[in-house]
């Protein structure tokens, strides 16, 4: 496979691999450097990637395992997610109202377990569907529908809690 067929195979699914990374990592900067690792891997199997029935899985898959293996190394700190996440506002005092919600809530998640807080920030932060959900966490779609289930509910009662 020459550099043009792995380009137009792979590089339309770099957001895809970057927004997977960014959850798992929870840094913009050892997310890059993930995916940055993850083309350089495929680009090391280019002669096998014809043969793969669904590029996007394939790529998911790799940045997943690689995001897996830098924490399990401890060679990555899991950072709080930024405020770029903000959605822009007007309104400075409405900015600054989200702002401390978003730190509340992200405070608040980091609280919950680690399959929780992931299938939650898929499904929140990067919409992704159960379906994605299942094949970025490998889980089966009764269990992500129950972490979800069981996420949003103690992140409720965390946040009622917390407010009160």
């Amino acid at each position: 496979m020459d550099s043009s067929a792995f380009k137009h195979l792979l590089l339309p699914h770099y957001r895809r691999m970057y927004s997977t990374a960014m959850v798992i990592l929870r840094n913009s900067d050892d997310a890059s450097d993930a995916v940055q690792e993850a083309f350089t891997r495929l680009w090391e199997r280019r002669n096998e990637l014809p043969n793969i029935d669904n590029p996007e899985a394939y790529c998911v898959t790799t940045i997943k395992r690689i995001c897996i293996d830098r924490l399990r190394s401890k060679t990555v700190a899991i950072n709080e997610v930024t405020e770029d996440t903000l959605l822009i506002s007007d309104d400075s005092d409405v900015q600054a109202d989200n702002r401390e919600s978003l730190q509340l809530i992200t405070h608040l998640m980091s609280k919950l377990p680690v399959q929780q807080r992931q299938v939650l920030q898929l499904r929140a932060f990067n919409e992704c569907s159960l379906d994605e959900i299942e094949s970025i966490t490998g889980l089966t779609g009764v269990n992500v529908r129950t972490l979800l289930s069981r996420g949003r509910r103690r992140l409720r009662e965390l946040y009622n809690n917390s407010i009160n």
